[in-house]
């Protein structure tokens, strides 16, 4: 066993991959998740593009896509042979392709409000906790934790029965319930960033607190804040979803993917399966994009380019 040491052969016999084969390797593990970082963000921006430009070209031009036809009420896909309703109507005859679009728009919007708070609030406690230590991290790291044991949906549901009901309310509810991880995430990182040469040097030059923290530590702090941010986008997009089911979400006439596929869920036994499938396979692939961006931007950054490893 120890006369392999150093053979190139490892302890099953097998010949162990020279340095070229290696960086071959990990270059294939490299374009494999830029694939799946393009594809991921292609379906997002189209998404995107639907939410912000699309609704200015549907079928319904009215506000939220609330004209009601009772007279068509639940009609078929392709109803018709017209192209007018071409994913049909729902109960109350409104147009489904128009209501799916403004509540990818309103997912959207509130899980983008939602990112930014909560990437903004955490980055901040973050970056005061790891840096300046002592009694400062003691304290907000007590508070942290006393967050971060409770159930995220608890959470949401209890700052959405304080703030009330509405698309600002949703949006403070969500934000404020995700910051937690963003500032657990931060923190590690400049603890183990606050030590380097370069903070040393900076500490040196004498350079303020806010100008190491803004001019040092936040630039070093972009990749994995973009990995965080992707992952709080579909998690927030989730929990509205989940509030709209239960009505606590924005509310009527505002269009919401959960709030669709409650109303609809009995259609699932009546013959209209559609109406409840649609929102509910916008809401898994649009969370499962966002899931799948970060996972790839992280293992992206995190397999080395260099035939040295």
């Amino acid at each position: 066993m120890w006369g392999l040491w150093g053979t190139g052969v490892n302890l099953y016999g097998k010949a162990e991959p020279t340095r070229h084969e290696a960086y071959f390797v990990r270059m294939k593990k490299r374009s494999a998740y830029g694939w799946a970082m393009a594809l991921s963000g292609l379906y997002l921006l189209i998404c995107m593009g639907f939410a912000w430009v699309g609704v200015y070209f549907l079928p319904d031009s009215t506000l939220y896509a609330n004209q009601q036809s009772p007279d068509r009420a639940v009609l078929p896909m392709f109803s018709q042979g017209e192209m007018s309703h071409w994913l049909g109507t729902d109960s109350m005859g409104r147009d489904l392709w128009s209501r799916l679009v403004w509540g990818i728009r309103i997912s959207m919007g509130t899980g983008l409000m939602a990112m930014a708070l909560s990437i903004a609030l955490g980055t901040l406690v973050g970056l005061i906790a790891g840096y300046y230590r002592s009694w400062v991290d003691r304290v907000l790291s007590w508070f942290m934790q006393v967050l971060w044991s409770l159930p995220s949906v608890m959470l949401v549901l209890a700052f959405s029965l304080a703030l009330g009901k509405g698309w600002w309310q949703v949006m403070l509810a969500i934000g404020l319930t995700m910051w937690v991880d963003v500032a657990r995430m931060v923190r590690g990182q400049v603890m183990a960033l606050r030590e380097r040469e370069f903070m040393l040097a900076a500490r040196m030059l004498g350079l303020s607190d806010w100008s190491q923290m803004i001019n040092q530590l936040l630039p070093n702090l972009y990749k994995p804040l973009m990995v965080m941010a992707s992952s709080v986008f579909g998690s927030a997009i989730l929990l509205e979803s989940g509030l709209g089911f239960l009505g606590l979400g924005v509310q009527p006439p505002v269009p919401s993917l959960g709030m669709m596929l409650k109303e609809h869920v009995p259609y699932l036994l009546m013959g209209s399966p559609h109406l409840a499938l649609a929102p509910g396979l916008l809401i898994f692939s649009l969370v499962f994009g966002f899931n799948i961006l970060g996972s790839a931007l992280s293992a992206y950054w995190d397999t080395p380019r260099s035939s040295e490893g």
